[in-house]
């Protein structure tokens, strides 16, 4: 745990909010709008390890006929890093770059910690959908 601003935030907090952003800038974009973004006390300009959200959309493509929206917070990340290594486990082999990531996600093996876009995507997708709906 380390603070900042007198705030204590935990490893795990920091991953969640790094495969959120991640997710935001990169890995959900070719199927998801950003309509809003918080992850920064305005006056502060600090990070906001626990009250961070992303208003996403489908408007361009609705995949289930009408557009539709969700938000995503660091609940939706938690239970989609839990789903994930449920997924990867299942599917993958354990020694997979994916399934490393689902296992230092989930086990809390931050100095191991490596992921990408297509981690944050399917997490993100998983903690929304059930089930990796895009790509």
């Amino acid at each position: 745990m380390t603070t900042e601003s007198n705030v204590t935030v935990s490893d795990r907090d920091k991953a969640y909010f790094d495969v959120f952003v991640t997710a935001i800038e990169g890995g959900i974009n070719y199927w998801a709008i950003t309509k809003g973004y918080h992850w920064m006390y305005d006056d502060e300009g600090t990070t906001d390890y626990d009250g961070y959200y992303a208003i996403i959309s489908d408007e361009d493509e609705p995949f289930d006929g009408e557009p539709q929206e969700w938000r995503i917070t660091r609940a939706t990340i938690a239970k989609g890093v839990t789903l994930f290594y449920e997924y990867a486990i299942e599917r993958d082999n354990v020694g997979s770059y994916q399934t490393m990531a689902a296992i230092a996600l989930k086990k809390g093996k931050w100095d191991d910690l490596d992921f990408d876009a297509d981690t944050a995507d399917v997490i993100v997708q998983l903690a929304l959908f059930g089930e990796v709906v895009f790509g």
